[in-house]
């Protein structure tokens, strides 16, 4: 059976327009996969650095191209990502022939590409069914486009019933707020577990157990999961003489998403007692926001709003310790220390209604997300006023007063000055022997028959 993706018009415009500027252009193709045809969503050239040696303008066919480059591109890209959405494969602008016989280059690049999201589990790179992976190649000479499937391990191809759609793709947007709701971590004093970044490794991992087993609810309802999403809502105009119903327009509604997290009330049978280097608490929350096609269940959405919490999490602990200096990411080396992770913030796409994500650390704002998506999704954002930021920047004055108290609250007692140890050592004998004559005294008195 030939595999259907759909793609949208603007992104045909947008390979052609490369076409006359490069070449040889190559990039990764972002989209969603369903059980009966893909969505792609968007195309996102692989700009090549300023201090590599190679640059996009000498690269005239696919041998020449740099599959670290690719593979460290599909990287970054996949951070921006919300849930649910995935690097589908690489589209390639040239004026070869790719496909007959299949150029070996192309499975190098997707092995790369594969391995580089795998040393990454906790971002959901790579999706169920990532080891095929979409080829679409546009021909200069021919002026035309050719899609296959490229399985990654057998090198096999299969055709891809590739088109473009002047219909703008709807797709369902579901919003959720987590909050961490204080999480906090005993670090076990060893050698192997000092290190701050680890430990945020295994909180990961635990976060995403605790993810899998949430409970959904869907705009105030439980929901069975099998059950399709229904985001369009229906809106009757009727007319205001003859009170008649005059058409009926749709809209997309966005669904609220709350998460109920298990508990346990079990009295463990055994407790264990270790030696505690010190506690990691997580405070705040993440925003989230995820965009699926028309046609999808619930247990679709829940699990792509599991992935969107895990891989913006993850996201951000990568690009805080990115911007550590050496030494900082150790956990004994402050008694109390607060990180900031960059924050999310929202940046729609030119076609459709989908946003991606980026993050920004304190102090950063609009300029350097308008950057961010430039070089790495090679959209240009228009106005500043596009962006979102749904978390805002944190305020940090209640936790820097809060760490103060604690720490103020560890101080040993103070020592009393050295003149007054004295007077109370020397009014302390006195008292002694006082009391010890005044014994004496009376012993003899008794002694004697005198009392």
């Amino acid at each position: 059976m030939v595999r259907k993706t759909i793609a949208p018009s603007t992104l045909q415009e947008y390979v052609q327009n490369l076409a006359k500027k490069e070449k040889c252009s190559f990039g990764l193709i972002i989209g969603q996969p369903a059980d009966e045809k893909d969505y792609i969503l968007h195309f996102a050239r692989t700009s090549l650095n300023t201090t590599e040696q190679q640059t996009n303008q000498n690269i005239s066919k696919v041998s020449q191209i740099p599959e670290l480059s690719v593979a460290d591109h599909a990287m970054h890209t996949t951070r921006m990502l919300p849930g649910g959405l995935y690097i589908l494969g690489l589209f390639f602008i040239t004026e070869e022939n790719i496909f007959k016989p299949i150029n070996k280059k192309l499975i190098t690049i997707l092995q790369h590409v594969q391995a580089q999201l795998g040393n990454s589990p906790w971002l959901y790179g790579n999706h169920a069914n990532s080891n095929e992976r979409i080829i679409v190649h546009f021909n200069n000479k021919g002026s035309s486009f050719e899609a296959h499937t490229v399985n990654i391990n057998s090198g096999s191809m299969h055709p891809v019933n590739f088109t473009f759609s002047e219909k703008e793709m709807q797709w369902c947007q579901l919003e959720c707020k987590f909050d961490f709701n204080n999480l906090m971590k005993p670090v076990v004093k060893e050698k192997n577990a000092t290190s701050l970044k680890n430990q945020l490794k295994t909180i990961t991992g635990s976060l995403n157990t605790s993810l899998k087993s949430a409970v959904f609810i869907f705009d105030g309802q439980l929901v069975n999961s099998s059950d399709m999403i229904d985001c369009k809502h229906k809106t009757r105009r009727l007319s205001k003489i003859l009170h008649q119903e005059d058409d009926i327009t749709e809209d997309h509604k966005i669904i609220n998403v709350a998460l109920l997290l298990p508990t346990t009330s079990k009295i463990m049978p055994e407790m264990d007692i270790t030696d505690n280097a010190g506690s990691i608490r997580i405070l705040g929350h993440i925003a989230s926001s995820v965009w699926l096609h028309p046609n999808t269940t619930f247990e679709v959405a829940s699990r792509a709003i599991i992935e969107d919490i895990v891989r913006s999490f993850q996201s951000r602990l990568i690009m805080h310790f990115d911007s550590l200096t050496e030494g900082e990411g150790g956990f004994l080396n402050d008694t109390c220390s607060l990180h900031e992770p960059p924050r999310r913030v929202q940046i729609p796409l030119p076609h459709g209604n989908v946003s991606l994500s980026d993050y920004l650390f304190p102090g950063e704002g609009a300029q350097e997300a308008q950057m961010s998506f430039q070089d790495v999704l090679d959209v240009q954002i228009a106005t500043k006023h596009a962006i979102k930021d749904p978390e805002g920047q944190a305020d940090l004055s209640v936790y820097y007063s809060e760490m103060a108290s604690r720490d103020s609250n560890d101080l040993p007692l103070p020592s009393l000055p050295t003149d007054t140890n004295k007077f109370m050592y020397l009014l302390g004998a006195g008292v002694s022997i006082g009391v010890l004559l005044i014994s004496l005294f009376i012993h003899f008195l008794r002694e004697y028959n005198i009392l």
